[in-house]
This record gives structure tokens, C-alpha cells and sequence, in this order.
């Protein structure tokens, strides 16, 4: 193998490792979108953040990512809070 091969192995196992970060971060906004929805039901317009974060740790995430996901839907514009401590789909 070749130094140039080495080279190109590498880009190709940084641009795969890059492909899985991403795809993990989509699938805990989906996750927390989901629940959120999910909590969402018949006249209630907003959630309690911490009743989301809550559920999302009995899904298997943990505390921070929950924090971390919310925050950057937020961002996105995908969520926001109506007022402080609840959450709501826009």
C-alpha cells in the first residue's frame, strides 16, 4: 500500500466517521421530535421540557444529549419555549 493509498483510506474512514455523527445527531432529533409530538395530544399546546427529558432517558439517551438535541432544534427553529420550561412544536 502506497502513501497515497494510506491517504485516501483515511479520507474515506474520516468522511464515513463524519456520515455516522450525523445520522446519530438526526436520529436524536427525531427522537425527541417524536416524543414531543407524541405528548402533544388534544388540547395541550405545550409540553414540559423536563416531562420530554424524562422520557427521552427511558429511550435510551442521556441527560446531555437530550439538552444538547433540544437546543439545537431550537436553534433550527424546529421547537421553541412559549414560555420557560416548556417546549412546543413551531
Amino acid at each position: 500500500m502506497g502513501e497515497g493509498d494510506f491517504e485516501d483510506l483515511m479520507r474515506i474512514q474520516r468522511m464515513m466517521a463524519t456520515s455516522i455523527a450525523e445520522e446519530s445527531e438526526q436520529d436524536k432529533q427525531i427522537k425527541v421530535l417524536d416524543v414531543l409530538n407524541s405528548m402533544l395530544t388534544g388540547n395541550k399546546k405545550k409540553v414540559v421540557t423536563e416531562e420530554i427529558i424524562v422520557e427521552c432517558i427511558a429511550q435510551g439517551m442521556t441527560e446531555g444529549e437530550v439538552l444538547s438535541t433540544i437546543s439545537k432544534l431550537k436553534t433550527d427553529r424546529l421547537v421553541y419555549e412559549p414560555e420557560m420550561g416548556f417546549l412546543t412544536l413551531v
